[in-house]
């Protein structure tokens, strides 16, 4: 544990001090001048009750000391307002800096972690933990103030009366007890919560987001989405409510008794001025250290409290978290100079939350220059191969090997420079035309030349007259008027247009015409049938019509590759491939129905 404690606050101090140094460093000294101001204020304000109930005091002296405490509580209200201005700008970067750090080690991570429902709720956790690491940074150098305030007056009053003290400081811990079990059954609920409170945010979402609005009016879906909204809220909210009220009682009760005990403390000092053993000045003294020790113990175990449970349960999951190993990650990493030939070899694999495999000994290769249709049935697999090409998930059993090596003997970074992807699912980006193409290319981002060359391929070119601003007009009206608003088929231009704008040996489509009529259809087969020489390509579709375009065609049934030939030598087979053309066939050249 000790260990554990000690890397936390290293890390967290460490983050303060890379993220704003000087600004951590003058929070650092305000505060602590504010926490000793309260023992400095005390002791000014006994000597000034005793210079006045003193008949032979020196009155000057006495206006001298009430004008030093009036100067210091002017200077501790500025310096409360310099410490706000501090904390402030100081927790805000420090909040950033470390949900950056979270942010880029997860963009590292593999897709089978941030697919799997365990990894979403750890994301959200850390993602939550940002103001815990940013708080604890500053705990750490208050809780070294908050000692003080509590250590010397503690003594002083030990030296007054050492079982009245004793008795004031053990009525303070059933306080700071419930405090710390209850700190732990809230992070408790707040984990358990996790999926509810997704649920809750992807709600909100669908009521208030300009991509849903149509389908909400359309179908009047505002009350039935509202209800699930506050319904999912409501479960979770009551949980919290009961536990809430259950740490009020506790804490209530706690608080009786912690100010009982000092009731105690006040009587019997009382008692002691009036029979002449203390001075009036002492008694304000002791009143104002005996506030002063109980409001220093309970911070001081709050943040005892609060640390153990970061460093045995939250920092420990952060730690876990960073640690995880990266896809890139690896002790022997060859170098690629191009793109030589792909092999599955015997490939098993299955979601990392599914029982069946989706892939059961799948083996092929694709040779560099070679144009290749992946088709099946729906579920069939082909999408699956293509994000393990990518190294988005890992294969269960077997083999991938590019250019005769296995495929982990690669820098994951190194091998995706050799594909340009279009995904089934592809993303829809609200940003300048320029960007939404450069994004497969950042390098070649001010290529304006082959940005046209590949909007003219990908049917982009055809619309480009409706951005005002050219290739800097929004994608969207969501940041500028002057944007434009596509159509679905419009983005899936965009995105074979962001496809073809990478210069990559391997190009990859995944049912690239989905949304697409045939004269755009008919553009992108022939623009895949026409790769330059040595460019490899593999394409999927279900409209099969293409597929005599390509110099090979895999078939996928059934999770393994049940056919392999070109499009003559499937079509004699007369099996899974002949029997999928012959029904799409039929299906465009059946006359009217009678």
């Amino acid at each position: 544990m000790k260990g554990s404690v000690l890397k936390s606050i290293k890390y967290c101090v460490s983050l303060m001090l890379n993220s704003c140094r000087p600004f951590f460093l003058g929070h650092i000294a305000v505060s602590t001048a504010i926490s000793l101001y309260a023992i400095w204020n005390i002791n000014l304000l006994k000597y000034i009750i005793d210079a006045l109930s003193d008949a032979g005091a020196d009155v000057r002296r006495a206006y001298l000391s009430a004008f030093l405490y009036l100067a210091s509580f002017l200077l501790l209200e500025a310096l409360n307002g310099i410490k706000k201005v501090l904390w402030d700008y100081t927790f805000d970067k420090g909040r950033n800096s470390f949900l950056e750090r979270v942010y880029t080690k997860l963009i590292s991570m593999p897709m089978e972690y941030v697919d799997s429902e365990k990894g979403r709720d750890e994301i959200d956790d850390v993602a939550w933990m940002a103001d815990t690491v940013a708080n604890m940074a500053y705990d750490c150098w208050e809780g070294v103030a908050v000692f003080l305030n509590f250590a010397i007056p503690f003594a002083v009053l030990v030296r007054y009366h050492l079982w009245l003290t004793l008795f004031v400081l053990l009525m303070m811990i059933p306080t700071v007890i419930a405090g710390i079990v209850f700190d732990r059954k809230t992070d408790a609920l707040r984990r358990g919560n996790a999926a509810a409170v997704r649920k809750t945010n992807y709600y909100r979402w669908m009521l208030s987001d300009a991509e849903t609005a149509k389908d909400i009016r359309m179908y009047n879906l505002s009350g039935p989405i509202k209800a699930r909204y506050e319904e999912e809220k409501a479960q979770y909210l009551m949980r919290g409510k009961k536990l809430d009220i259950r740490r009020m009682a506790a804490m209530v009760s706690g608080e009786l008794v912690k100010y009982g005990a000092e009731a105690v403390f006040y009587v019997f000092s009382i008692i002691f001025a009036c029979r002449g053993d203390i001075t009036i000045g002492e008694l304000t003294l002791y009143f104002g250290y005996i506030a002063l020790v109980s409001g220093s113990f309970h911070k001081l175990a709050g943040f005892a409290g609060s640390l153990k449970a970061n460093v045995s349960r939250q920092m420990e999951r952060v730690f876990e978290f960073l640690e995880r190993p990266s896809e890139a990650e690896g002790s022997c990493m060859r170098g690629i100079d191009g793109f030589e030939s792909l092999e599955f070899d015997n490939v098993y694999f299955k979601y990392p939350t599914a029982d069946e495999y989706v892939l059961r000994g799948v083996s092929f290769t694709i040779n560099r220059g070679e144009r290749v249709a992946l088709v099946g049935v729906n579920g069939a697999g082909k999408s699956t191969v293509i994000k393990l090409i990518l190294g988005l998930y890992h294969i269960s059993k077997g083999t991938i090997r590019l250019n005769g090596y296995d495929i982990n003997d690669y820098a994951i970074q190194d091998v995706r420079r050799l594909f340009s992807v279009m995904f089934q699912d592809y993303a829809r980006y609200s940003l300048t035309l320029r960007e939404c193409i450069g994004l497969s290319d950042i390098g070649r981002m001010g290529d304006a030349d082959a940005m046209t060359e590949a909007m003219d391929r990908s049917g982009a070119g055809e619309f480009y007259d409706r951005f005002g601003h050219g290739l800097d007009t929004y994608v969207t009206k969501q940041f500028s008027d002057d944007g434009v608003e596509l159509s679905g088929g419009q983005h899936q231009r965009l995105a074979l247009c962001r496809t073809w704008f990478k210069n990559a040996p391997f190009y990859i489509f995944d049912e690239p015409s989905a949304s697409l009529d045939a004269e755009a259809e008919d553009r992108i087969l022939r623009n895949f049938a026409d790769l330059s020489e040595g460019r490899t390509g593999i394409i999927i579709s279900h409209r099969l019509s293409g597929c005599r375009m390509t110099d090979r065609i895999i078939v996928l049934d059934n999770g393994v590759a049940a056919e392999t030939g070109n499009h003559e030598e499937l079509m004699a087979k007369r099996g899974i491939y002949a029997k999928l053309f012959t029904m799409q066939k039929e299906k465009y050249t059946a006359g009217p129905a009678l």
